[in-house]
């Protein structure tokens, strides 16, 4: 979509019936303000028979279903079992980060892979995370297959990528993980990044995959440019999760979400998620949804909402401008009540 000089930078605008989606993404949402939709006579049925593309922006209510409820009779392992690959130096934030979003989103035990000389930080940090020290001091190395052969058998889903780096070995054992285990996977961050150049990997697999990168980031798996990607947003983000047979979650403001079918714009979050380590959060919200409920698509969905949610709610705390990534843990069992409630 090319933005004309002459278009109007709005307070507000009115929009007929539903609203437009090049309100909804790029500058063309910059440039609506609010936007107010009104009826203007035609049923929403109607508007549904039309919507070819199928466009859609979730409520609460329709996502609800997908956060998982506990039987009274369940234990840690029956709630959902999450294996993590992440971490490396400079970078053990991003495991922290996401590792403990897991466990709060609700997942029953989460065990993050570290390379062995970032154990001891990271066991001062996570109390309830158990840690796996793997083969590699400062990044991990091929060696580290051996012991995370066991934890994918274990694991109900998997989380690879948040700081994981870009070492040539790292990204080798990346791929080989990826592509000989038939487990649900959440791919995110450097985690995508070892696949640039052989796009063709991502289809050698059996289990879901769920790919969450940035603009920046899909364009250089792509090979494309982010201003090419932001000109047929629609239609390339669309086309790479059906031909890959992934569940895409673009993350940008809004994030966009699609299976090769539908196309969801995600109706929660703010300016204050641009923020580092807010993708590692949404990541671990993600994956321990997967690990409890089984269902990509939905954990997909709820994942991004959940996680603007949080971003929404601090938003009104704290302005546009103070928070920092770790204050979206803290939200995400008040952001699911929230839903819960709607």
């Amino acid at each position: 979509m090319t933005l004309r000089a002459d278009v109007v930078n709005a307070d507000l605008t009115i929009s007929m019936g539903v609203r437009k989606f090049a309100c909804l993404v790029g500058q063309g949402k910059t440039n609506s303000g609010i936007i107010e939709t009104v009826d203007i006579g035609i049923p929403v049925e109607e508007f549904g028979r039309q919507n070819k593309k199928k466009i859609y922006i979730p409520e609460a209510k329709d996502l609800k279903c997908f956060i998982p409820v506990r039987k009274k009779n369940s234990n840690k392992y029956t709630n959902g079992k999450l294996f993590i690959l992440a971490g490396s130096e400079g970078f053990t934030g991003a495991a922290y980060l996401c590792s403990l979003s897991a466990l709060r989103t609700g997942c029953g035990a989460v065990i993050l892979g570290i390379p062995s000389a970032l154990n001891t930080v990271m066991e001062r940090k996570t109390t309830e995370v158990i840690t796996l020290p793997l083969q590699g001091k400062k990044y991990f190395n091929g060696d580290a297959y051996k012991g995370i052969q066991d934890k994918l058998k274990w694991a109900d889903a998997v989380l690879i990528g948040p700081g994981i780096g870009r070492n040539p070995e790292t990204l080798a054992l990346v791929r080989n993980v990826y592509t000989n285990t038939g487990k649900n996977i959440v791919l995110d961050a450097d985690g995508i990044f070892a696949f640039r150049g052989n796009p063709e990997l991502l289809k050698r697999r059996r289990g879901k995959t769920v790919l969450t990168p940035h603009y920046g980031e899909f364009a250089g798996l792509l090979g494309i440019s982010v201003e090419d990607l932001k000109k047929d947003l629609y239609n390339i983000s669309l086309n790479f999760a059906r031909e890959f047979k992934v569940i895409l979650v673009l993350k940008n403001s809004p994030t966009v979400i699609t299976d090769g079918r539908y196309f969801i714009v995600n109706p929660t979050g703010s300016e204050n998620l641009a923020t580092v380590g807010t993708g590692d959060v949404l990541a671990g919200i993600t994956a321990g949804l997967l690990a409890s409920n089984h269902t990509a698509w939905g954990s997909a969905l709820l994942a991004v909402y959940l996680h603007g949610l949080c971003g929404d709610m601090l938003y009104s705390e704290q302005g546009s401008s103070s928070t920092i990534a770790s204050d979206l843990i803290e939200k995400i069992q008040f952001a699911k009540k929230n839903i819960l409630d709607s």
